[in-house]
C-alpha cells in the first residue's frame, strides 16, 4: 500500500492494485468516512476538517494530514 502526497487537500490517492474496503478515522478514533476503494484509488476528502487522520484498509493503517 502506498499513500501519495500528504498533506492532502481534496482527493486522497492510494495505490493498492485491487478494490478494498476502507475507513477514515480521526486521531480520537471517530469514524468520518468509509466505503469501498476502487481500483483507481481515489477518495474525496474535501469535506473533512483540517487535521491528522488514519486511513484503515484491512489490517493496515496509513496516517495522512488533511490541509
Amino acid at each position: 500500500r502506498v499513500l501519495f502526497r500528504s498533506p492532502v487537500e481534496y482527493v486522497l490517492h492510494v495505490s493498492l492494485g485491487s478494490a478494498a474496503a476502507y475507513q477514515i478515522l480521526d486521531m480520537q478514533g471517530r469514524s468520518w468516512l468509509s466505503g469501498n476503494l476502487n481500483t483507481d484509488g481515489t477518495i474525496e476528502i474535501a469535506h473533512l476538517p483540517q487535521g491528522v487522520y488514519l486511513l484503515r484498509i484491512g489490517e493496515g493503517n496509513l496516517r495522512f494530514i488533511k490541509s
